[in-house]
């Protein structure tokens, strides 16, 4: 039996799991789409574990690392950001669905790409949703980006170019609000413990 703390990491890297699995069977059209769906009722049924759980104790919540004192990759469950997974993760095989129609319909190309950076950008949604901080809902933003890059430019037109360019300025934009709100925010932490050092010293 998972623990609440296990179902937010597996919510997570299941997805990552799965786009191994689409890229290891790319050759065989069935096999890689049935990884897809069966993927997506997976994940369906980890986020509705996790509302069973959120509803029977404390939030769940998961600690991965720290980046700053006090401040890392940090997941907790709550209301609104369960709602987004349940949602998310119930349109992952509708959507798949979807797609295998009108992929095939159409001859498209670069599927298995397709269908696996699918995949990628759901774990990077369940990570946004069970965000704990800002930090984190940054980093797994920006790979939400990265993973989305290669959907965006599917059809390979070749507006392509300009939209890759304008996806990396992004990133390189909150990249650099991101650095001086870190320094700020050390700072405030080294000024919190030293008030308290002096409080605790005085008394």
């Amino acid at each position: 039996m998972f623990s609440p703390a296990d179902l937010i990491n597996l919510a997570i890297a299941l997805p990552v799991f799965a786009a191994v699995g689409i890229a290891a069977t790319g050759r065989f059209q069935n096999l890689r789409e049935a990884v897809s769906v069966l993927s997506g009722i997976a994940l369906l049924a980890v986020n509705i574990a996790l509302y069973q759980a959120h509803q029977q104790g404390p939030a769940p919540a998961a600690h991965w690392l720290d980046m700053l004192p006090g401040l890392g990759l940090s997941f907790e469950v709550e209301t609104l950001g369960l709602l987004f997974a349940l949602v998310a993760s119930s349109l992952w095989p509708v959507t798949v669905i979807y797609a295998i129609g009108y992929m095939r319909g159409h001859n498209e190309q670069n599927q298995t790409r397709f269908y696996a950076c699918f995949a990628l950008a759901l774990s990077a949604v369940m990570a946004i949703a069970y965000a704990e901080n800002l930090l984190t809902l940054f980093v797994f933003y920006e790979v939400l980006s990265l993973a989305t890059y290669p959907l965006v430019t599917h059809a390979g037109h070749r507006q392509s170019p300009p939209r890759r360019t304008g996806i990396f300025g992004h990133f390189d934009g909150h990249l650099y609000r991101l650095l001086p709100a870190c320094n700020h925010y050390h700072q405030l932490y080294q000024w919190h413990c030293l008030v308290y050092a002096r409080r605790h010293s005085a008394g």
